[in-house]
């Protein structure tokens, strides 16, 4: 990385006591590559726009998206929930003898942690398992045509595996979909997410983190400032309960936009209340401006085809002083309550 203050950050993870190491697969690291340009692709209109056609992350830069493109993956549904602007789609990849459902991301940092709202409500996933309001409400959006088209895909090809993934607040989607998918539907599963925040409570992430009906991945990359919000504890209350699925797998080396890695560059943390890996980094500004920056990329640099307004994922836009004061005032009120 290179800067003392992520030096410093890495010397402490090692104080607290080290993440494993554990070797991770070849075969899970190139799905965490793969799914990382599904999730790229879920930001591209063409693909979330109700047309339905091969997946396609085209634009005046190289693709997000080449593997996806290579294998001919086809849209079966590309949804849009008008109410809070819920995207992503479905697709069929033949090649690789699965079925994707990928929600698209946020659309600004700052317009989501300045508005986050981290009050929780009831679930019927299990007992006592509660989810944050926003994800939830905007999955009940669009849920009645996913799980449809889900079903229908599962008896048109019960030999395919089938995936859920998402960035940022796509993965926070992507958890709960998920999750829907295994215990309610009993639709085996795996889950990939990339820069998400926490999305539940304890009893939620343990119901996530079995491994029963599929795999969940959540991946995070240097100090990615998403995934440390909203922080899992106040003193008096406890801050909700929130906390993060397991295992996590944190891109550890190289810079804010690196997207070049080995399987040596990931370090694994298990447990759903943890400090370290991802978790173990406070924020002075020169780190805030990096973990934004780091949010944007994951394999692939995230919404590089996505025709938006504002401070973007996968744009360099320059931060004026006032937006970074308060960006850095909300964090570090959520830093304040994590400890």
């Amino acid at each position: 990385m290179g800067t003392a203050g992520l030096s410093f950050a890495v010397e402490k993870i090692q104080q607290i006591g080290a993440p494993s190491h554990t070797a991770v697969t070849a075969d899970k690291f190139e799905n965490f590559k793969l799914f990382a340009q599904y999730s790229a692709a879920a930001y591209c209109d063409v693909n979330n726009d109700s047309r339905l056609g091969n997946i396609s992350c085209t634009t005046n830069q190289a693709s997000a998206c080449p593997s996806v493109e290579s294998a001919a993956a086809e849209t079966v549904l590309e949804f849009r929930n008008n109410a809070d602007d819920t995207r992503g789609y479905i697709a069929a990849d033949h090649t690789n003898s699965q079925v994707v459902l990928a929600f698209r991301g946020s659309q600004s940092i700052q317009n989501w942690v300045t508005n986050f709202k981290p009050g929780l409500i009831n679930s019927n996933l299990c007992a006592g398992c509660k989810l944050h309001k926003g994800f939830s409400t905007a999955w009940e959006g669009v849920q009645q045509d996913i799980i449809s088209v889900i079903k229908n895909m599962k008896q048109k090809y019960p030999s395919y595996k089938f995936i859920v993934t998402g960035h940022s607040l796509g993965g926070a989607l992507a958890t709960i979909a998920g999750a829907h998918l295994r215990k309610v539907e009993n639709i085996p599963c795996d889950i990939y997410t990339y820069g998400s925040p926490r999305v539940g409570n304890d009893k939620f992430a343990e119901l996530v983190s079995e491994t029963v009906l599929g795999d969940t991945a959540r991946i995070t990359h240097l100090n990615d400032v998403v995934p440390l919000v909203p922080g899992p504890r106040l003193p008096i209350p406890r801050f909700y309960g929130y906390q993060h699925t397991s295992p996590e797998y944190w891109l550890f080396t190289g810079e804010a936009t690196t997207t070049s890695y080995t399987r040596d560059d990931i370090k694994v943390c298990h447990g759903t209340d943890t400090n370290k890996c991802s978790g173990s980094f406070r924020f002075d500004r020169v780190q805030l401006l990096k973990g934004i920056e780091a949010h944007g990329y994951y394999f692939v640099k995230l919404g590089s085809c996505a025709a938006r307004q504002g401070k973007d994922a996968g744009q360099d836009e320059r931060w004026s002083d006032a937006e970074l004061q308060a960006l850095e005032k909300q964090l570090e009120d959520y830093m304040q309550r994590d400890n």
